[in-house]
């Protein structure tokens, strides 16, 4: 497994996510936004790569929440 040779092909494939590895794991961490909405469409490329550098989980990191972000409704 190599989190910095999955970054690299992640990134090839139009997905800018830090990847760190812990253990199976390999946890994206976006660089920006668009990269979260990139995630979704290219999911089944990701868990692809991510099998072929040795990993057996995929996680997304989602940022901290904003003051942008929608309200809660409350009752």
């Amino acid at each position: 497994m190599n989190a910095s040779s999955l970054e690299d092909a992640l990134r090839a494939i139009g997905l800018d996510c830090v990847v760190e590895e812990r253990e199976r794991l390999a946890l994206l961490m976006p660089r920006t936004t668009e990269t979260l909405v990139q995630v979704g469409a290219l999911r089944a490329r990701a868990v692809e790569l991510a099998r072929a550098y040795g990993f057996t989980n995929l996680a997304l990191e989602i940022p901290a929440c904003t003051g942008a972000d929608a309200p809660v409704p409350r009752r």
